[in-house]
């Protein structure tokens, strides 16, 4: 989970997609907490809004307990 503001802020793109279809168990997702409208955006690997939104939605839609990976964190 990557947060941005807007979609003119995002970068490294190119090099999380070319991760996730080297390894089978990456996986992406960059929030934009700035945006109104994910038109013209990838929707499997774009979020409207913060991380933390981004991340209640993914374990709400998992149904289940996710203690099987590894969080990488950063913050500035």
């Amino acid at each position: 989970f990557f947060g941005l503001k807007t979609r003119d802020d995002i970068y490294l793109e190119d090099e999380f997609k070319a991760l996730a279809q080297e390894y089978s168990q990456f996986d992406y997702t960059i929030c934009l907490s700035r945006e109104d409208s994910p038109e013209g955006l990838d929707a499997h690997h774009v979020a409207l809004g913060r991380v933390n939104m981004a991340l209640d939605a993914y374990f709400d839609d998992s149904g289940e307990k996710r203690d099987d990976f590894e969080y990488y964190l950063c913050g500035s």
